[in-house]
């Protein structure tokens, strides 16, 4: 009987997880990208932040 509790208890848990995470991914705008960006990639607010400001190489025989 304990189990099937605690089975109950991480169904509830796993349901409103999903749904603070389907509300999460209706953000729009840049906000939105971003909360989208850290949920999807798991980085942080300072990895997004330099990321965002670092340059891109395009020159493959550079970047290797």
């Amino acid at each position: 009987m304990r189990a099937k509790a605690a089975s109950h208890k991480r169904h509830q848990e796993n349901a409103r997880l999903v749904e603070k995470i389907q509300l999460l991914m209706t953000i729009e705008g840049k906000v939105g990208l971003a909360v989208k960006v850290a949920l999807l990639s798991g980085l942080r607010k300072e990895e997004m932040i330099y990321a965002f400001c670092e340059q891109v190489c395009t020159d493959p025989a550079c970047c290797g």
